[in-house]
């Protein structure tokens, strides 16, 4: 049958309730994420440049996919029971951060990249 027939409709409805995993534990939830964190930090998805993405960047990306269950009146995918942010991601985030290749935050202020301008 082609893909647009009843039964295929139906059968994406029933496929349909596992979306925002829904059918997982929150102690599940945060494995998938965690486990979706770390592929991220090996940085395969960002090509050529990248050896590691950042533990911002990679914090960022959840937060995108954490925004998209509140805006569907999902449970926080992140959280525990104590709505609290989950042991296992808190430890993976600590980990990519320090493996983040540490600067100095004087090296990085926007003043010193700059040119001053003094007037005179």
């Amino acid at each position: 049958m082609p893909f647009g027939s009843k039964n295929n409709n139906t059968n994406m409805h029933s496929t349909a309730r596992h979306y925002y995993l829904k059918n997982f534990s929150r102690g599940q939830r945060i494995h998938l994420i965690g486990a979706f964190a770390m592929a991220m930090s090996v940085g395969p998805f960002s090509g050529p440049a990248y050896d590691t993405l950042a533990e911002v960047t990679i914090r960022g990306a959840i937060s995108f996919v954490t925004l998209s269950f509140s805006e569907n009146n999902r449970t926080n995918p992140i959280k525990n029971e104590d709505d609290e942010l989950g042991r296992l991601l808190s430890r993976q985030f600590r980990a990519f951060r320090n493996n983040d290749p540490h600067t100095s935050p004087i090296e990085n202020h926007p003043s010193l990249r700059l040119p001053r301008v003094v007037k005179e």
